[in-house]
């Protein structure tokens, strides 16, 4: 069946507007695509959000259906670029869910704002859909 499916596609190219399309793949969507607008910061006229629950079921996708990270005190300060940091909040999500903006307060009161993808990135989260826990 794969060989057949490849078959049939080749030579075959998706086009918007008469161009091909920026395609990308990710082996999970955390249970919801997001657009390339919310994803890369620039819209696209083919993207869509979209509900993915084979992303949240642990059967098909049993690494990132559920997982847990915990990150150190440094390494959360760090990713802030402050002293300490003594709380954290989502200021917003995407329509997706995904979490755009953070904000981590030190004990001095200083605070600093983080895009999503940032402190995702620095803090080692493996999706942008988490919940902040205690």
């Amino acid at each position: 069946m794969i060989r057949t499916n490849l078959d049939t596609t080749t030579s075959l190219a998706i086009l918007a507007k008469g161009k091909p399309i920026q395609a990308y793949f990710f082996s999970s969507s955390g249970g919801a695509t997001q657009t390339t607008a919310d994803a890369w910061g620039q819209a696209t006229s083919y993207t869509q959000s979209v509900a993915d629950p084979a992303g949240l079921n642990p059967k098909i996708n049993p690494r990132f259906a559920s997982w847990k990270a915990n990150a150190t005190q440094e390494l959360v300060s760090q990713a802030f670029l402050l002293p300490d940091v003594v709380s954290l909040e989502v200021i917003s999500r995407n329509s997706a869910g995904a979490v755009t903006y953070i904000k981590g307060t030190s004990r001095n009161g200083s605070t600093k704002l983080l895009r999503g993808d940032t402190f995702r990135s620095r803090v080692k989260i493996p999706s942008p859909y988490f919940q902040l826990a205690n």
